[in-house]
Formats: C-alpha cells, structure tokens, sequence
C-alpha cells in the first residue's frame, strides 16, 4: 500500500471585509505616485519581526543579537534601537520570538505591521470636491474609504435623464471623465431604444459622483469608481418623465443586474406604480436610495418616502447644517452633502456646490465642471457609498445595506434619528469598518505520510489558530486541490482515485467538507476583537493514485465583517 507525504499551507487572506484578495497583495507605484491595492494596516509581512532594543544596546550588540539567532537583518532605523529581521528558516514568529525575549538586551518584538497612506486622487480638480473630503466639516471622509473598497463588481443603475456614456451617431459624446468608468447595457424609456444617451445633463451629473473615472489625472473623482453603471432614461430633455417610466426603468434595472438604483427624482404624490416596482426591486436583492426632494417641505417627496423600499436623502452643505431647499420628515433617513452655491463657506471663490463634470445646456458636446446643489446631487454620494458596501459585502441584503449606512453616520441635529438629518451625515469611511486576522501559528499543516484510503486529522496540538486582531469578524475558508506538482487530487464529498475527501472544524468534533476547490465556506461567525479560533483540518486519502510524491494544498483564510 502506498504511504505518501501530505501537508497543507495556510494563507492569510486581506481581511478587508469581505473582498476575498490574495495575501500581501503587491503595492503597485507609478510615476503619477497615487495608484495603489487597497490592503489593511494591520497586514503584516509573515517572515520578519520588529525587534526594538533598549537605549543602552550598542548597534553591534544589537547586530550580534539578530546574526546570533540566526535571523538576517533588513532593515534598522535611523532613529530608534530598532531592527527589522527575516525569521530563520525552519522557525515560526512565536519561536523566534520567544528565543529573542530572552536575551536582556531586546526590549520587545513584534510583528512587522505594513501601514499605506490613504489614497488621494490625482485628478487635478479633486481640491474642489469639499463633499467628499475636507480637513474642516462638510465631507463624508472619502480617502480613508477608498482604502478599503471602490465599488468592484456592484452594479449602480442610474435611473434619470440618461448618461453621456457614450459616442453615437453625430450628436451624443462620451463624458471625457467617463472614459475609464465602466458602463453595463441600460435602456431608454423616453425614446424606446437601447441608447440611453443624455440630453439634459442632470444624469450624466448625478453619474459623476457615483462612478467618475478617479486617479486618471484627468478633471475629478468619483465614489465607487470601480463600479459599473447602468445608464436608465425616464426623463426627456426638460428634466421631467411620467411615473411608468419611472416604474419601468426601475423594473429594468432589477431585472437586468442592478444591485443599486439611484433615484434623483421625486414627486409630492405616491404613485402606486411607483411604488409597486421599489417593492419589485426590493424583494430580488436590490437597494434603492432616492432623493427627499427640493421643497424645502417638512414632508420626503416620493419615491423617497416608500419607507419599506426605499432610502430616503436629504441635503447638507459645507458646513453640516441642513440645506435651504432639502425636504426633511418623517421618512428621512440619512443626509449627504447636496451644496449650497449661495454661500462659500469653505473660500474657494466658488459656491458650495457639488462639482461633477456634465455638458452645458442643450450642448451634449461641450462638457465642463458643474457646481449643482440639491438632494439630487446627495442621492449619489449614498448610492456611492453604497456600492462600496456591497463589494466589501457582496451577501448583504438591501436591509443591511440600510443599517450599515444608518448606524455609521455622523449624528447631526437632535440626538439620535431627527426630522432634519435623520440618522446623521454620511461617513464612508466609517462604513466601511476594518476587520483584520492574523496567525498566531506556524502557517503549515503537516498530515504525516498517510495510507491511500486512510483517514486522518489535526490533532489539537497541529491546529492552526487564526488571532482576530481588529473585529469582531466572520471567518470563511477554501482550499486548492492537493497537488504534486504533475499529479493533482481534486475536492469531494467522498475519496476515489485521486480524489480526496477534504474536511474542515472549528471544534475537531463537527466537520463540513470542502467539495469544490477555490471556493469559500462558512467556518466562524462573529468572533470577537482579541479572540482566536482554531482551524482543524481532515483528509480522506484517495483509493488509489498513480504518483507516491508529497501531495499539498493551500488553505485561505478570510475575514469579513459581520
């Protein structure tokens, strides 16, 4: 009977939410200085320590120390007794370290943590956009959030006026600022045809903020610029579309992918088609955030108000306080910032408007950057933020999303949800909340030499042990096949020739398999900041197999908020 060598690596996933990335992903620098991969600052490198020395070590102790232990010194700082090392080979972090704290002259030793700057745009007219961030009030703390999300994968339908998405025939022109931004197949209800191309330039505005082509050194940026956007026209040239179109736009888009639909419209009357096909979108997955209106009512205009369906935005301006002309009420739900261009609080020598690029009136050729006010203008900046939300949590119903973007904001006015401000500003930064894991284990599962057919399983002593470091987080896990290099074994729910029976626990007494490679399963939910939790693995070896080499696989740990 054969006997063959099995082992198995963990990987530590990039634990920004839910963005399944793979470890230590690589920091990538261009001469334009501001491209980057959004990762955590509390990754660290897997094969160095931080090792700080007290003041009275001189460097060549110091040097003696690290050449002593076998480790090799990469870098030291000019300023502290501080030495960055590489682990010795054969050695996990825990057993250097704890071989280093045992020589008196080492103060302490650590992991080497990787810090990244938050991302600011190159777009040369970024300063202007006050309402994503400012060093003072009125912004919703962009730079921090992009860090860790920019929409990937999350379709934002724009059901207004239609988009400059595009180049056709001799009167429409992409938007030069869209040109990066990615774009799915929407509809145009005003015209009936499959080129929802904007005449008045409302949309193409609203468009901007949520999904501008960013860090392209070209005008300014958007939120989710990562997303793709779904153009859906119900309203003509005058700004203005009956509430069918409306009702069918957003029907198409539920239809047709969208996971977010961004209404800048409204009306005082609830139309019973309208409000039939927000519940239609609800109900297949969608989230819906519209504008609360322009009145300067004490009453959310409609659809803002279909409370059940809907996410109703009001408006502030660059000081926080609610806008003149942004409906409040009952219904509200969350603020943006929506503008004032009456005032310049923030001595630009501009008004206080939302700057996106759109094309002058009736010119659908001649594109410029507007200053806009109104909740139009703030619908965006939470279908934005929205996005972002999902593609670090692609499973979240459109219920999550609401509690998400609710529980973060910035509270404003009365304690608590009020009338004017609902539940507070929105603060994209804070919804995006860091999760992070590390672990405190050696990384590497040796099953021993195994017997085809044989069953084995890590003993309590070889578990790994994942440390959640800032949560409280879920844990997920998946796994490659095994593989010896020319011979592979492929996953299933039972063992055969060359196929394995490959299982997981969280407490080595209840077990689930993983039955398809590369792809996550639940392992722990809700583990708290601080704590840690052990992996236990089970293999099942094949019936027969035609190699006898060391077989291996690599397991992926992720962690996302719960």
């Amino acid at each position: 009977m054969k006997k063959i060598v099995i082992s198995t690596f963990v990987i530590l996933a990039v634990s920004l939410a839910a963005i399944a990335s793979a470890a230590l992903p690589e920091l990538i620098v261009d001469p334009r200085g501001n491209r980057f991969t959004s990762v955590s600052s509390t990754e660290f490198s897997p094969d160095e320590v931080v090792i700080e020395f007290n003041d009275d070590t001189s460097e060549e102790e110091a040097d003696d120390v690290v050449t002593r232990t076998r480790g090799q010194k990469v870098y030291e700082s000019r300023y502290k007794k501080i030495k960055i090392a590489k682990i010795p080979p054969g050695k996990t972090f825990d057993e250097y370290k704890g071989e280093l704290e045992l020589d008196g002259k080492v103060r302490s030793v650590r992991r080497n943590y990787i810090v990244r700057a938050d991302f600011i745009p190159d777009d040369p007219l970024y300063p202007y956009q006050w309402h994503f961030d400012n060093t003072s009030t009125g912004g919703i703390n962009m730079p921090q959030a992009w860090d860790k999300s920019t929409g990937q994968g999350v379709i934002v339908a724009v059901v207004d006026t239609g988009v400059a998405y595009e180049t056709y025939t001799n009167r429409f022109e992409q938007a030069p600022d869209l040109a990066n931004t990615t774009f799915v197949p929407g509809w145009d209800f005003v015209n009936n045809d499959s080129h929802p191309n904007d005449d008045e330039g409302h949309g193409t505005h609203v468009t901007g903020t949520i999904a501008q082509s960013t860090n392209n050194t070209l005008g300014l940026a958007g939120i989710a610029y990562n997303a793709s956007i779904m153009p859906v026209k119900v309203l003509n040239k005058n700004g203005s579309g009956t509430s069918i179109q409306v009702g069918d736009g957003i029907r198409f888009a539920a239809d047709n992918g969208a996971d977010i639909i961004n209404l800048s419209l409204g009306s005082p009357f609830p139309d019973p088609y309208i409000e039939s096909s927000c519940q239609y979108a609800y109900n297949l997955g969608v989230t819906i955030i519209a504008s609360s209106g322009n009145d300067g009512a004490t009453q959310v205009g409609y659809p803002g108000a279909f409370d059940d369906y809907v996410i109703a935005v009001g408006a502030t301006r660059f000081d926080e306080q609610k806008a003149y002309y942004s409906n409040a009420g009952t219904s509200l739900d969350i603020v943006a910032p929506g503008g004032d261009i009456n005032v310049d609080q923030n001595n630009d020598t501009y008004g206080d408007g939302v700057l996106q690029q759109t094309f002058a009136a009736k010119q659908y050729k001649n594109f410029g950057y507007y200053f806009y006010q109104g909740t139009s203008m703030a619908a965006p900046h939470v279908s934005g933020v929205a996005a972002l939300i999902l593609a670090s949590n692609p499973s979240f119903t459109p219920d999550q999303v609401r509690n998400t973007l609710q529980s973060s904001a910035d509270d404003l006015g009365a304690p608590g949800w009020d009338t004017d401000f609902g539940w507070g500003l929105l603060n994209a930064d804070a919804a995006l909340p860091s999760v992070a894991i590390s672990l405190s284990s050696d990384g590497l599962v040796g099953l021993g030499v195994l017997d085809v057919g044989e069953t084995t399983s890590t003993s309590p002593g070889e578990n790994e042990v994942i440390s959640v470091d800032s949560g409280p987080a879920d844990l997920l896990v998946k796994s490659t096949g095994f593989s010896a290099g020319s011979n592979n074994w492929v996953l299933a729910s039972s063992n055969a020739a060359d196929q394995v029976k490959w299982e997981f626990s969280s407490d080595n007494s209840v077990w689930s398999t993983f039955i398809l490679a590369n792809t996550y399963y639940s392992f722990a939910a809700n583990i708290a900041e601080t704590s840690t939790q052990p992996l236990y693995l089970r293999l099942t070896m094949p019936t027969s197999t035609s190699s006898n080499a060391e077989f291996s696989s690599n397991i992926t740990i992720l962690a996302t908020s719960p």
